[in-house]
C-alpha cells in the first residue's frame, strides 16, 4: 500500500494537536500550524490524515510525533521525564530493537513457569516503561481499531467478514469471557476442542509489521510499533499488546472456520488459543479439513491436548460444563465445599495448606468464578465463607505481612517471605531449582539458623552454571564449614532427569515449600510460595549429579557443548526484518 508520507519522514512537522479532535478540526488545525509547507507537501499530509478518517486508531506522522503523543496524551505522562526530545527519539529506536546492550536486553525479562504437562512456558515481560508504552499502543491503536466497524476501510462483503471475526472471538475483549465462549456450545451432541501450539510465539514479527501497515502507518512507524510489541522476532507471552494482536492475526482463521461450520451446521468459537467446534456426530469427519485450515493460517495443533466429547459424556468448554446448560464442574464444587467444611470444623489455620497470605483471596476468587456461571450456588458458598471465623487467620496474615509493611502482590514481598521460610529450617535444607544463582547463596547466608542447620544441599541445571557461581559457592562453602555446616551444590547432567526437573522446592525432613525460581526474588516479581508435602526423587537425582567443585572440568565442558549448540541453532534461525532505518 503506497503511503503519501513515506518519502517525507524527515520533514519537520508541527504536530502539537489534540489527537481526539473531530476529523475536520484536526485537518484544518494541522494545515494552519504547518503553513510553511509547500502546497504539494500540504496535499500529501492531508491525504495521509484523510486515510484515517474512517478508522479509530490514532494518527501518527513520524517517530517525533509518537514521542509527543506518549508524553502528552497518555494516562501516566511519565514516559521520558528529564531527557530532551532527540534523546527520547533515540530511546524509542533502541527499545524497538529489543533494548540490547552488549547483546542482552535491558527492557525484557525472560523467565519460565511450568505448564501442566511439566514442560516450561517462556515468559517475556517488558519493564515498566515499555509496558506503559505497550498499554498506550493497546488503548490508542489496537483496541479502538478492533472494535471499530470501519477499521480497514473494507467493502461490504469484507466488512461482514470482519464483523464475523468479532462474533466468534471471546478472549481479551470487553463484554466477552469464558462464559460467553461456552454458551454457543450448550446442548450440542459432540464437541471438538483444539489448542494451538505455542500460540503467541508462533506469530512472527513480520505478521505484526504488515498489520500496522494495513492500519495505515508508514514503513518506519510500522517497524517501530512492531519492535515495541515483539521480542526475538515473535509475539511475546507477557506483553499487554500480545492478546489483541493475536486476535487481529487470527482473523482469517476465524472467518474460514466460521464459514466451514456454518455450511455444515456446526458452531465455532475461539478463546485465545482454545478453539471449540460443536455439532452433530459427523463432526469427527471434518477434523482433517479443520487441521488443514489451521496449518494454512500459520498455526499448529497441540495434538496431545485435542479432545473430542461424544454425546452422553461431560462436555467441558473453557473449564465450564456445557451439556444441557452451562454449569460448574462437579470437581470444583466438591473441592470448594470440602475446603469450607474443613475450615468450619477444624479452624482455618489448622490445615497447613491454608497457611498462605493469599488463601482468603484465592477462596473468594474461586467463589467469584462460580458466580460467573452459577450465581445461586456462589451466593450459598459466599455466605458460608463469610460465616467462618477469620479472626485468627487475619491476625496471622497481618503478622506475616507486617515486616517492612509488605503487601501481597507487591514487588519484593516474596523476597521477604522466602527469607522467613529459610529462617524456619533446622538441621537440613534441600533447595532444588533448575535456575539457581548467586542470589540463592546470598539468601541462605543471610537467613539460615547457623546454630541449628547442619547440612545444605543445592541441586540445579548445568545450563545456568558459570565460573562466577562456582567461585561464589566456594566462598559460601568455606565460610559455613567454619561453623560446622556441610554444603553441596550438585549439577544435573542427565538429560532424562532434566526433562522432569521443572518444579522448584525448598524442604527439610518435616516440611517444605514450592517456591519460584531464585531470580524471581532478585527481580522483585510476585509469585506464590506454597507449603507442600510432596518431594521429588531427589536422592536419585543427587546420585546422578556432579559436584560443582570436584567435577567442575566435566561440568564446564558439558556447558560449552550446550552453548555451542544454542549458538548454532540461533545462527540458522536468525533473520533481519526488512526496511528498518539505520541507527545513528
Amino acid at each position: 500500500m503506497y503511503n503519501p508520507l513515506e518519502e517525507f519522514e524527515n520533514w519537520f512537522l508541527n504536530t502539537q494537536l489534540d489527537p481526539k479532535l473531530p476529523f475536520e478540526n484536526f485537518l484544518n488545525s494541522f494545515i494552519r500550524l504547518n503553513s510553511n509547507l509547500s502546497d504539494e507537501q500540504q496535499q500529501k499530509c492531508a491525504e495521509y490524515i484523510e486515510s484515517f478518517q474512517n478508522r479509530k486508531n490514532i494518527i501518527i506522522f513520524n517517530v517525533r510525533h509518537l514521542v509527543y503523543l506518549l508524553n502528552n496524551y497518555s494516562n501516566k505522562k511519565i514516559f521520558f521525564r528529564g531527557i530532551d526530545e532527540d534523546r527520547q527519539i533515540s530511546e524509542i529506536y533502541w527499545m524497538s530493537h529489543g533494548g540490547l546492550t552488549n547483546g542482552k536486553s535491558k527492557i525484557w525479562d525472560t523467565f519460565y513457569i511450568p505448564k501442566r504437562n511439566k514442560s516450561l512456558r517462556e515468559i517475556n515481560a517488558p519493564n515498566e516503561l515499555l509496558m506503559s508504552i505497550q498499554r498506550w499502543i493497546y488503548d490508542s491503536i489496537l483496541l479502538p481499531t478492533y472494535l471499530n466497524k470501519s477499521d480497514f476501510n473494507l467493502n461490504e462483503p469484507e466488512q461482514r467478514k470482519n464483523d464475523i471475526s468479532r462474533i466468534v472471538v471471546h478472549g481479551f475483549l470487553p463484554g466477552k469471557s469464558i462464559v460467553t465462549n461456552a454458551m454457543p456450545h450448550v446442548n450440542r451432541a459432540t464437541i471438538l476442542k483444539i489448542d494451538l501450539q505455542d500460540f503467541f510465539p508462533s506469530i512472527s514479527s513480520d505478521r505484526i509489521y504488515f498489520l500496522f501497515k494495513k492500519l495505515g502507518y508508514t514503513i518506519e512507524l510500522s517497524n517501530i510499533l512492531t519492535g515495541l510489541c515483539t521480542f526475538k522476532e515473535k509475539v511475546p507471552q507477557g506483553a499487554p499488546t500480545s492478546p489483541i494482536l493475536s486476535n487481529f492475526i487470527c482473523r482469517n482463521l476465524d472467518i474460514r472456520l466460521y464459514y466451514l461450520c456454518k455450511k455444515y451446521g456446526f458452531r465455532y468459537t475461539r478463546y485465545a488459543d482454545d478453539l471449540t467446534i460443536s455439532g452433530s456426530g459427523n463432526l469427527v469427519n471434518f477434523e482433517e479439513t479443520i487441521e488443514r485450515i489451521i496449518n494454512e493460517e500459520g498455526f499448529i495443533i497441540a495434538q496431545e491436548k485435542k479432545q473430542y466429547y461424544k454425546q452422553g459424556t461431560k462436555h467441558l468448554v473453557t473449564g465450564i460444563v456445557s451439556n444441557e446448560k452451562i454449569n460448574v464442574d462437579k470437581k470444583i464444587k466438591k473441592r470448594l465445599r470440602a475446603i469450607l467444611h474443613n475450615c468450619e470444623k477444624n479452624g482455618i489455620l489448622n490445615d497447613v495448606r491454608n497457611q498462605d497470605v493469599i488463601f482468603k483471596n484465592q477462596l473468594f476468587g474461586k467463589i467469584s468464578f462460580i458466580n460467573m456461571i452459577r450465581p445461586d450456588l456462589a451466593k450459598i458458598l459466599a455466605e458460608k465463607a463469610n460465616s467462618l471465623d477469620w479472626t485468627d487467620y487475619d491476625e496471622w496474615r497481618m503478622k506475616e505481612l507486617s515486616e517492612d509493611l509488605i503487601k501481597e502482590n507487591e514487588p519484593f514481598s516474596n523476597l521477604r517471605k522466602i527469607s522467613r521460610v529459610i529462617q524456619k529450617f533446622e538441621n537440613e535444607i534441600v533447595w532444588i531449582d533448575k535456575y539457581f544463582s548467586k542470589t540463592g547463596l546470598e539468601l541462605l547466608m543471610d537467613n539460615i539458623n547457623k546454630t541449628k542447620v547442619k547440612n545444605i544441599t543445592i541441586l540445579m541445571s548445568v545450563n545456568k552454571t558459570n565460573d562466577k557461581l562456582k567461585n561464589s559457592f566456594e566462598d559460601f562453602k568455606n565460610e559455613l564449614s567454619h561453623k560446622g555446616i556441610k554444603t553441596e551444590l550438585r549439577v544435573i547432567v542427565d538429560k532424562n532427569i532434566e526433562k522432569s526437573f521443572h518444579d522448584r522446592w525448598i524442604f527439610s525432613t518435616n516440611f517444605g515449600y514450592l517456591v519460584p525460581s531464585v531470580d524471581v526474588f532478585k527481580r522483585g516479581q510476585y509469585s506464590e510460595i506454597k507449603p507442600t508435602t510432596s518431594r521429588p526423587p531427589y536422592l536419585d537425582w543427587i546420585r546422578k549429579s556432579k559436584d560443582i567443585i570436584k567435577d567442575w572440568d566435566d561440568i564446564k565442558r558439558l556447558k560449552q557443548e550446550i552453548d555451542e549448540k544454542k549458538k548454532s541453532s540461533q545462527r540458522q534461525t536468525t533473520h533481519t526484518r526488512r526496511g528498518e532505518p539505520a541507527l545513528s
